[in-house]
């Protein structure tokens, strides 16, 4: 399993290779499966996140354009 500590490149390039698998129409979170299991809130949530992240902090060229459009600017990880 991997633990992410800090805000890496590594972390970017998973966290955005998620989207086309487990994006969701949900706009509360996107559930984040396989290596990592987190939630990718995508408004500010009551518990404290791990991670805060810029939307332009993630891959785009990763992210199908139809779902990065839809994309807040600021999302929330939790794990």
């Amino acid at each position: 399993m991997i633990v992410f500590s800090k805000k890496s490149e590594r972390f970017f390039h998973y966290v955005s290779g998620q989207f086309t698998k487990q994006f969701s129409k949900t706009k509360e979170f996107m559930p984040i499966k396989g290596l990592v299991e987190a939630k990718l809130y995508f408004e500010k949530p009551s518990e404290e996140p791990k991670f805060i992240i810029q939307k332009d902090e993630l891959e785009e060229q990763m992210i199908p354009e139809e779902i990065y459009r839809q994309l807040p600017d600021t999302m929330y990880y939790l794990r």
